[in-house]
């Protein structure tokens, strides 16, 4: 489904938005418990999402695949509510995310570095230990 599709739909299923969004149903109704997203009922007692759900539904799945925190996505989705904006918060998050990812990669890359060169300054041990 595309943006604007997905905003026409008056309201979409829990299976739909699922589907739509890459998200499990436990996901969602996690995220609905949370208070991340709002859900309604309908006459069956199914929760339905309104245009307002599924785009909050849009941000915290597009956010959770980069692996930012719901604590972030919740500061991004506060930001929209307040009338903020929303795509610049979201992207200081993703920088922040970056940041670290970075961090890491270079604390990865020393401990390579430094394993190597100590296998490299190892003496070579011949013949069988305990002889």
């Amino acid at each position: 489904m595309t943006k604007t599709n997905i905003r026409d739909l008056r309201n979409m299923s829990l299976a739909d938005a699922a589907r739509a969004f890459g998200l499990t149903a436990r996901a969602i109704r996690f995220y609905n418990e949370r208070g991340l997203i709002e859900s309604t009922r309908d006459r069956t007692n199914a929760r339905v999402f309104d245009a307002m759900a599924r785009q909050r539904l849009s941000w915290i799945s597009k956010l959770r695949q980069a692996k930012i925190s719901l604590s972030d996505i919740g500061d991004v989705l506060s930001a929209e509510d307040q009338g903020g904006d929303v795509r610049t918060c979201a992207l200081m998050k993703l920088e922040s995310r970056r940041r670290a990812l970075e961090t890491e990669l270079q604390r990865v890359g020393d401990l390579i570095t430094n394993l190597s060169e100590a296998e490299n300054r190892a003496p070579q041990r011949i013949g069988a230990v305990g002889r």
